[in-house]
């Protein structure tokens, strides 16, 4: 009998742990829409923060240590942005910034403790959070030179 109540305690508290994890919001599948369901925005009034990369530009050739920069705008003002950098499958959160203009210092050469391989495709996704806890993201697509 205790080791059935061990066992049962066991899965009551690893369902609890779960319960408690939000997904992944970085699943491409999930529209920005979705997020800004989850997170209360988009309906009764709501609107979600617009962000979108100010630099580079979607598509674009880098080499070096650039500058990202990003521009966000909400009715209640923005909390901050954050940068995450996707390499093949490998993602990586970049940086956050709660001051406008939101700008991140990028050496194109890695991501976190990933080396970029010239001719390689990079996505990189800014988020905005507003202060209403509201987020939404863009992305954009770069190639390292």
């Amino acid at each position: 009998m205790k080791r059935f109540n061990l066992h049962l305690l066991t899965i009551v508290l690893i369902t609890l742990l779960f319960a408690g994890c939000k997904k992944d919001t970085l699943n491409p599948t999930t529209t920005q829409t979705e997020i800004a369901m989850r997170k209360g925005g988009g309906t009764g009034g709501s609107t979600v923060p617009v962000v979108s990369f100010t630099s580079p530009t979607n598509g674009s050739t880098v080499t070096g240590t650039i500058t990202v920069q990003v521009s966000a705008s909400s009715p209640v003002g923005i909390k901050n942005t954050s940068l995450m950098i996707t390499v093949g499958t490998s993602n990586c959160l970049f940086g956050n910034d709660a001051t406008s203009p939101y700008t991140y210092t990028w050496d194109t050469n890695s991501s976190c403790l990933t080396t970029i391989k010239a001719g390689t495709q990079v996505k990189l996704r800014a988020t905005a959070t507003d202060n209403n806890g509201t987020t939404n993201y863009t992305d954009i697509t770069v190639t390292k030179q």
